[in-house]
């Protein structure tokens, strides 16, 4: 009886016991993992005190139960419930019932708080549902957050949002805040369908007095960015960059980077530039040596 009622104690008021998978470890010892998730099936659709019931959730992903979805959900739309006191319960609902559970009964009604959890979640399998709803809550409320992440994916809007609020304030998008993770984003990008935004934010960072940052830079960002577009299509970037040195071709520092970059990306994608030879192709040159 102690142990099954330490399931209603927070795990920070059991005696050493530092974190909820402790505690859990510590009833285990003497009760059976069985009979501990009877107990909380019991407990978690009856709980109203969030610190218990944020342990609760731990306890059904912890034992995969199945019989606490609803308690779940209800509990992940309690806004005023901070994201962090919610992540065991979004969590249990992803790794019990999956993806599609949280894309359609958490994520159109979430608050942005528990919404950066769902991004994090889903980030490694997106599909256009979470690139979608990460667009239009940006549109609706800007988030460094949000772009980063959109930018991250190699969505096309992210990168158009980027530029058009960089240009405006004629300098990178985050060099206020000196952190520049949402530049630094940009060397994430290597969808060759981006490209002729990427060649717009090269012409947009040598454009008249345009700030760039410290740290994170654009134009680091911007070269990794082209070079891992190389990789699907060497031809069609190195083509695109003689064209920007025509274009860019008064200004010293953007011929510099042009160059730079067919560099790089020359070193990065050597070899796949090797021609391949057959054995027949071998021969006749050893002959043409002879």
């Amino acid at each position: 009886d102690y142990y099954s009622g330490l399931l209603e104690i927070p795990c920070i008021f059991v005696d050493k016991q530092s974190n909820v998978g402790e505690k859990y470890a510590l009833i285990e010892q003497y009760i059976a993992p069985r009979d501990i998730a009877l107990r909380i099936e019991e407990l978690a659709p009856k709980e109203t005190r969030i610190c218990v019931l944020e342990d609760l959730m731990f306890g059904c992903k912890r034992y995969q139960i199945k019989l606490c979805k609803d308690a779940a959900i209800k509990m992940c739309k309690r806004a005023e419930v901070s994201a962090y006191a919610r992540r065991n319960a979004l969590e249990y609902l992803f790794n019990v019932f999956g993806s599609e559970l949280i894309l359609n009964e958490i994520m159109p009604t979430t608050d942005h708080a528990l919404f950066e959890l769902i991004v994090d979640m889903l980030r490694e399998t997106a599909d256009d549902r979470l690139k979608k709803e990460m667009i239009e809550r940006y549109r609706r409320e800007s988030s460094r957050f949000l772009l980063k992440n959109l930018i991250a994916l190699n969505v096309p809007e992210g990168l158009e949002f980027y530029i058009r609020a960089s240009r405006r304030a004629n300098k990178i998008f985050d060099c206020s805040n000196g952190s520049g993770e949402v530049t630094e984003a940009i060397s994430a990008i290597h969808d060759i369908s981006l490209l002729h935004l990427l060649l717009d934010a090269v012409r947009m960072r040598f454009s008249g007095s345009f700030k760039d940052g410290s740290f994170h830079t654009l134009y680091t960002s911007l070269q990794n960015a082209l070079s891992n577009c190389a990789k699907s299509n060497f031809d069609l970037v190195w083509k695109s960059i003689d064209a920007l040195k025509e274009e860019l071709s008064q200004d010293s520092e953007a011929i510099n980077f042009c160059s730079v970059l067919q560099d790089n990306i020359i070193e990065t994608n050597k070899m796949s530039l090797v021609k391949k030879w057959s054995a027949h192709e071998v021969r006749r040159v050893l002959r043409d040596i002879d």
